[in-house]
């Protein structure tokens, strides 16, 4: 292993303590140990090597004083402009990091309000549809006991016409002028008959008959329950218990 200095001295310290580095470390590489005086000799060498290793240390830390100053100055002049720098810097990331963050909770914000609205539109959308669903059974059932209703009109002015014929023959008639009719009797004279009036009526527009002078059918309603109808405005339809007992 060479020892000896490659680079030029710069100073008259450092010139010294190269000569004698070189001087030193050349007759320790010729040392050869075959007695105790050689080992002596190697150990004086060896305390000479680590009193010139700690002479060149502090030489070199007296050396380097004014470089550590000076670089601490050139340290102190650059870091007066690179700590405004910096500082401008952290504080424009700080902007750019708050604006994304804010930026972030109202995309989150309006994704969760456009979720919430296509969720009412859905329930509203559904609930549409189960009105109209509604809408159309009743209008299916109405037509359905309107067909009933019709039906059983029928068959109410049938009674009623029937009721007005038997009433034309039992109600007491209201007594016009006479009418003489003579009508020959028996025993070959004539006798004399009698035309009298009375009062009846006759239904023009059962509409504007009043509601006391109608009567419910209970034939035409026991024909709409059979018919499946379970719902009639003003009538209340049920199942009644019937026992029935086997032979």
């Amino acid at each position: 292993m060479d020892y000896s200095t490659t680079k030029q001295a710069t100073t008259p310290e450092v010139d010294i303590f190269a000569k004698a580095a070189t001087l030193i470390a050349e007759a320790g590489k010729a040392v050869s140990i075959t007695d105790d005086q050689a080992e002596g000799l190697a150990t004086d060498a060896i305390r000479q090597m680590s009193k010139l290793h700690k002479d060149i240390d502090a030489q070199r830390t007296e050396s380097l004083a004014p470089l550590k100053e000076r670089t601490a100055k050139i340290q102190g002049e650059f870091n007066a402009y690179l700590t405004p720098l910096k500082e401008a810097e952290r504080y424009l990331r700080d902007l750019v990091m708050t604006y994304q963050r804010q930026k972030l909770a109202k995309a989150q914000a309006e994704e969760r309000r456009l979720e919430a609205e296509r969720q009412r539109r859905q329930m509203l959308e559904a609930q549409k549809a189960e009105e109209e669903a509604a809408q159309k059974r009743a209008e299916a059932d109405a037509a359905r006991v309107g067909g009933y209703t019709d039906q059983a009109r029928v068959l109410e002015n049938q009674a009623q016409a029937k009721k007005v014929e038997a009433d034309a023959v039992l109600d007491a008639a209201v007594e016009a002028p006479p009418i003489k009719i003579a009508v020959p009797a028996a025993s070959g004279s004539m006798s004399t008959g009698r035309v009298s009036g009375r009062w009846t009526h006759e239904i023009t527009n059962e509409e504007l008959v009043p509601r006391k002078y109608l009567k419910v059918d209970p034939d035409a309603i026991k024909l709409a329950i059979k018919n499946q109808v379970r719902d009639i405005p003003g009538i209340r339809i049920y199942q009644k218990s019937i026992l029935s007992v086997g032979a």
